[in-house]
């Protein structure tokens, strides 16, 4: 006889359990899942921002420090100012001039550390008067504007372009080109139309937007040897480099009459050993009269051109922060006027300052 063959009785709902179980595991490691990338993108996310506010208080750190560095250089300035430079014991007399060997005209660096940030400072002080002055091509008059003979031959020779030299002298005089003292520039020349300035310019930058003023022109010659400066100042003879010095020469004496060739580089080669402490009523060097024939050179004119003192001064400080990757840069650049006859936005060491330029990168 056969057997019969039981089977135990199963509860469905442990079945329905058991798949419950199951899903809500799956639905658990999901959410873990989930959870685990949201707390590595927030992670991510954090550690970006903490990033960017670091680099944020450090570019705010170098910009305050890149202005200190202006006012450091300000007072190098100020302290050479109020001292005369040099002092005959025999006479008495002083003497008050500008020159290359000056504190101010030596670049130098310093260190900082404020608020964990650290870096350094590097300062740079530049005579603006050892450069051709555009804003002297004219003379404002009450009669109308009037052309400086001999600022215009020193920028001809300088440029090596009368076309370019007209086309400056267009862009600052009054005439708008109705006959006048400046060339007009007209498509007939080559050139495309422009609007005129017809009044001194601000910044040398301005010259730019004249289209007889290639990018060559102004970036090998106009940016090294000329400046935008207000009109009435000399080129400092003790400053000013050799091709400055040798446009102002030809200007006065194209001939080399009175003004003997290579005199602009027997002016320079004194340098640094020697410097002029004068020039009125006679040349006179640290340690003798200068090179020949520079007394005659001064009376045939170069004399209303040039001088030993300087006002104008270009500074740029440049602030690193090096305790952060990248390291962080920020440079200002200012044109500034010394003890000058204009309004003064600040004063530094006794003595009043006029920015006349600013500019932040």
């Amino acid at each position: 006889m056969a057997r019969r063959t039981t089977h135990p009785i199963q509860n469905p709902k442990s079945k329905i359990q058991n798949g419950s179980s199951g899903s809500l595991l799956i639905v658990v490691l999901w959410i873990v899942t989930v959870l685990g990338v949201l707390a590595a993108a927030m992670g991510g996310y954090l550690r970006t921002e903490i990033h960017l506010a670091r680099y944020q208080l450090a570019r705010a750190h170098a910009k305050a420090w890149a202005k200190a560095g202006i006012y450091r250089a300000l007072y190098k300035l100020a302290d050479d100012f109020k001292v005369p430079e040099y002092t005959d014991l025999s006479s008495g007399n002083t003497y008050d001039y500008d020159w290359l060997q000056d504190d101010w005209a030596i670049p130098w660096t310093e260190t900082f550390s404020f608020g964990g940030s650290g870096g350094t400072v590097e300062m740079t002080v530049t005579d603006e008067e050892r450069r051709l002055n555009v804003n002297q091509l004219v003379e404002r008059a009450i009669s109308g504007d009037v052309l400086d003979d001999e600022m215009y031959a020193a920028f001809d020779q300088l440029l090596n372009n009368t076309p370019a030299v007209n086309a400056i002298l267009d862009y600052l005089d009054q005439d708008q080109c109705a006959g006048g003292i400046g060339a007009c520039v007209s498509p007939s020349e080559g050139q495309s139309t422009y609007r005129a300035k017809n009044d001194d310019i601000v910044a040398l930058e301005e010259l730019r937007e004249i289209p007889a003023i290639t990018t060559g022109l102004y970036e090998n010659i106009l940016q090294d040897f000329a400046s935008a400066v207000p009109s009435g100042n000399m080129v400092n003879i003790n400053t000013a480099p050799q091709p400055v010095l040798e446009a102002l020469i030809t200007a006065v004496d194209p001939s080399h009459s009175a003004c003997p060739s290579g005199l602009a580089d027997d002016l320079v080669n004194l340098r640094p050993t020697e410097w002029f402490i004068e020039l009125v009523p006679a040349p006179q060097t640290s340690s003798g009269s200068g090179p020949t024939d520079l007394d005659t050179c001064l009376t045939a004119g170069l004399g209303t051109l040039v001088d030993v003192e300087s006002s104008f001064f270009r500074i740029v400080a440049k602030a690193q922060i090096t305790s952060v990757t990248p390291a962080v840069e920020y440079q200002i650049e200012a044109i500034v006027e010394r003890d000058g006859a204009d309004t003064p936005l600040m004063r530094v060491g006794g003595i009043d300052f006029h920015i006349l330029g600013w500019r932040e990168s």
